[in-house]
């Protein structure tokens, strides 16, 4: 029996411009292929809804009220840390920091208007959302990351941290609020058995089998896809400067074409192609003798690494890269171990077509799977049909 679903997010699913959105509206529109009816509540951390975003959904968009909270506790707690150097208490926060109980009461009149029977939440830091409901709503939690001492990762890499971290303790206490837990992989999944009673099931990110064809691809181009955050950034710097003039050395006409927001950091550099922001991004897929995942930090499923396979293109990754990804992918893909392996496998893909044909077929066929393990998981997810009279 078909679902009425309320997914709560505070992440929009359009424009498509980061990997987020796109695993948001990815698992939307996989609910929809499973007959369910959804509806969007978006809550506007990231700003007002764009038009896109409302030309999507229409009727079936709701504008949730939010004023990002600011509780005196949390400056207190930040400052202690600054002064005494104790970076958890600086940057971890509790679970409900960014939550606002306005969402409460709009977010209990929607469920009861339009008769939702499974509300999905996106985050951590919105599953507050879940106590307002009793066990006649289906909850389910996407987490999207592990963030406990999530602050870490960033400082390793020698970078500011940002977006949320919590506490171990904090972040089982929003997994406890849910019926079933969803890790976006095998890693996080482990991790989150350990802190929750809650099952826990692993969905990746549903691709989208879009293969393009051969005679578009421009010799040499490497594509990498991305949005402006820092360990992008610093990945593609890094691949620019250390990577890119080895491959060159052996392919002349070697050059990297960056789509998404990630360009904007880059700015001018021999080499380097920037596509800009890109409402569709088969036409870069299509010209693309290769794509490049370079990430050597960061958390998570590499979204774009899986939506590459979907295009039918070969992928070089480091193994940071291909986090999330089963070791099945052995012939869709080239793994690396970082940035300092990967030219002599670029050249191998750019200079040997029926090498690169292969990888790219092995690809395709590795998405067919894995979106028939991603429907078996959502149909897990949802549970049994609701209960009816």
């Amino acid at each position: 029996m078909p679902r009425r679903i309320l997914i709560l997010s505070p992440t929009p699913t359009h424009p498509v411009t980061a990997g987020n959105r796109a695993y948001v509206l990815a698992t939307a529109r996989l609910m929809e292929a499973q007959g369910h009816t959804v509806h969007l509540a978006y809550v506007p951390r990231e700003g007002p809804p764009d038009p896109a975003l409302r030309a999507h959904w229409g009727e079936r968009l709701h504008l949730l009220p939010y004023t990002h909270p600011r509780p005196l506790g949390v400056r207190l707690r930040r400052r202690l840390g600054r002064w005494t150097r104790l970076p958890s208490w600086r940057y971890n926060l509790p679970v409900d920091a960014w939550y606002d109980p306005a969402i409460d009461s709009a977010l209990e009149t929607l469920v009861r208007d339009q008769g939702f029977d499974t509300l999905v939440v996106h985050y951590v830091f919105l599953s507050r959302a879940f106590l307002r409901f009793g066990p006649q709503v289906r909850k389910a939690l996407i987490t999207h990351d592990v963030f406990t001492d999530r602050y870490r990762r960033y400082l390793q890499e020698g970078l500011v941290p940002r977006w949320f971290s919590t506490s171990r303790r904090q972040e089982a206490r929003a997994l406890e609020r849910a019926d079933v837990v969803v890790a976006l992989q095998d890693e996080e999944a482990a991790f989150f058995r350990q802190i929750t009673r809650r099952p826990v099931l692993t969905l990746g990110h549903p691709i989208e089998l879009r293969p393009q064809p051969w005679e578009a691809a421009i010799p040499g181009r490497i594509l990498m896809v991305g949005s402006r955050n820092p360990l992008n950034v610093q990945a593609a710097r890094a691949f620019l400067k250390q990577v890119l003039p080895e491959v060159r050395k052996a392919v002349a006409q070697a050059h990297l074409a960056v789509a998404g927001t990630l360009g904007e950091a880059l700015g001018e550099r021999e080499g380097l192609v920037c596509l800009g922001r890109l409402e569709d991004l088969a036409p870069a897929y299509a010209q693309a003798s290769a794509v490049v995942i370079p990430v050597t930090a960061g958390t998570g499923l590499k979204i774009k690494l899986v939506e590459a396979l979907g295009y039918g293109r070969p992928v070089v990754s480091t193994r940071h890269g291909a986090t999330g990804v089963t070791d099945d992918t052995r012939m869709a893909l080239l793994r690396t171990e970082g940035q300092h392996d990967m030219p002599p496998a670029l050249i191998r893909v750019l200079r040997d077509q029926d090498c690169a044909r292969n990888l790219a077929e092995a690809g395709l066929d590795y998405a067919e799977g894995w979106n028939r393990r991603c429907q078996a998981t959502l149909r897990r997810i949802l549970g049994p049909p609701p209960a009816t009279g």
